[in-house]
């Protein structure tokens, strides 16, 4: 009986330490700092999510999107090179937010995150000049969202 026990146990934590591994292309994510994967990056999240968690893995390039909802048991990995590029249209930002989380999630690896947000306030403050937005400038983080390793914030 305490040897179903252990090996229950041993199994049980061998799983959780093997966490499904998602490439972000995988998804259609373009890594070429035009295309907009907000969409796709978001039906990342669900998708991981809501198949037991995992890692979504951004390798060398550059990831434009606006708000990315980070989901529970899902974490992303930056690898050298990627660039998690903000977008600078204030129309991408449902959440006032380039990441969003309501859960502690995790972002790790020695990636960048690149907000540009002084590009992205310009852009607000002339469509709120002209009345077609209101509220606050969307902001890097929102929620409690954890880094490991070297993330850079820009």
């Amino acid at each position: 009986m305490m040897k179903h026990l252990i090996l229950t146990l041993f199994l049980l934590c061998s799983w959780a330490t093997f966490a499904q591994q998602y490439n972000a292309s995988l998804f259609g994510i373009k890594s070429d700092g035009t295309t907009n994967n907000t969409g796709s990056i978001n039906r990342a999240m669900v998708y991981i999510s809501e198949n037991g968690g995992g890692e979504l893995h951004f390798y060398v390039g550059r990831y434009l999107t606006g708000t990315i909802e980070i989901k529970e048991n899902v974490k992303i990995v930056l690898h050298e090179g990627a660039v998690i590029l903000g977008s600078t249209n204030p129309y991408d930002y449902p959440q006032a937010s380039l990441l969003y989380s309501q859960k502690e999630n995790r972002i790790e690896g020695t990636g960048v995150i690149d907000t540009q947000q002084e590009e992205l306030k310009k852009n607000f403050a002339d469509q709120l000049k002209k009345g077609f937005v209101q509220g606050p400038v969307p902001t890097p983080l929102s929620g409690t969202i954890t880094t490991d390793s070297t993330i850079i914030i820009k």
